[in-house]
């Protein structure tokens, strides 16, 4: 079994044991976060590559209850925009490896100057030594593209969100204990039928993936996984977004892979994959609702899970169709040949 597959195995264990740390040993660190929140403190989330997708999970979340949030690539806000960052903002950063070289220096430069939380796989990092509160992200070793550490990002975000908004988070207890199952049962699954719904696409090479709110952090991680994996040159992309334009692209030829779980625009989503295979794409469909297969759509059938949990399982379909992708082409999956796990060099 390769690395990668094995660390795609082992997300429903690692996110088990992330979410008992925080109920346990870990549970100061996320009452020190609540304790810094008030009203009208605007927070910025800052990272590279996945750390930069993951905070979408709970954005729209945060959003809902009025709470002024915001993402910013570390390499345009380390260059372009520290000084506009206001006084009174609460800053999250986040990195696996705390030595991503953007953030980090973004980390370095605020240290001491703005309220400053860091969600890091590594506490011995430049990153995690440099703020005032760190949240581990308790995924053990990963020595392949980010999986464990992804979904472990995802839940502690989501357990802060939890502590920003004065919430309880053991509330989430039945919700993820009924995830872990599923992850663990849907990992099982697709490692036997994915190769089905890669035959049905005829490869992965060009794609668009396309949903909205809560699941785009999945969205434009599964597209930088596949690149990263598998030489594709798949394109994460919201619906209203793909609307705008790349509709144009849809027919013969065009290979799409739309996320409609339920939630606030789950018949958006589903319209746009029923409307895409009309035109003649290639859809794959990942949904909880029952949707029936067509000649240009497959269905992937998914657990029901509450929309703000999405990408913690969405991501796994999109995961193993790059890996299988990746071992079909004779690559090593989530093995990079050009860059590094950590990016040490701007």
């Amino acid at each position: 079994m390769s690395q990668f597959l094995q660390d795609i195995r082992d997300q429903s264990d690692v996110l088990k044991y992330c979410y008992q740390q925080y109920l346990t040993s870990s549970s100061d660190r996320l009452h020190q976060l609540s304790r810094w929140f008030h009203e009208q403190m605007p927070i910025i989330f800052v990272g590279m590559g996945s750390s930069l997708y993951a905070p979408q999970t709970v954005t729209p979340l945060l959003n809902s209850h009025g709470v002024n949030t915001s993402i910013k690539e570390a390499g345009e806000l380390l260059h372009y925009g520290l000084n506009g960052i206001p006084q009174n903002a609460l800053v999250i950063a986040i990195s696996q490896s705390g030595e991503s070289i953007e953030t980090r220096q973004v980390v370095e430069k605020l240290a001491g100057q703005r309220k400053m939380a860091v969600i890091t796989n590594n506490l011995d990092s430049a990153m995690a030594k440099s703020a005032e509160l760190v949240l581990p992200m308790y995924a053990g070793v990963e020595a392949t593209a980010s999986t464990k550490t992804f979904v472990a990002s995802l839940l502690v975000l989501t357990l802060a969100a939890k502590a920003i908004l004065k919430q309880p988070y053991s509330e989430l207890t039945p919700h993820l204990n009924r995830l872990f199952l599923d992850l663990s049962d849907l990992t099982d699954r697709l490692i036997e039928t994915v190769g089905n719904y890669l035959d049905f696409l005829d490869g992965i090479d060009t794609l668009h993936i396309i949903g909205r709110g809560p699941a785009l952090a999945c969205v434009y991680h599964g597209a930088l996984i596949m690149k990263e994996t598998a030489d594709s040159q798949a394109e994460g992309m919201a619906g209203g977004t793909f609307r705008h334009g790349p509709l144009e692209l849809a027919g013969p030829g065009h290979k799409a892979i739309v996320l409609a779980p339920t939630g606030k625009t789950s018949d958006l989503n589903i319209n746009l994959a029923l409307e895409l295979a009309g035109y003649g794409s290639k859809v794959v469909l990942l949904t909880d609702q029952k949707i029936p297969t067509t000649t240009n759509l497959s269905v992937i059938e998914m657990p029901p899970i509450p929309e703000n949990l999405v990408s913690l399982l969405y991501i796994l379909p999109l995961e193993l169709l790059a890996w299988e992708a990746a071992r079909r082409k004779g690559k090593n999956p989530g093995v990079p040949q050009l860059i590094s796990k950590v990016t040490v060099r701007e």
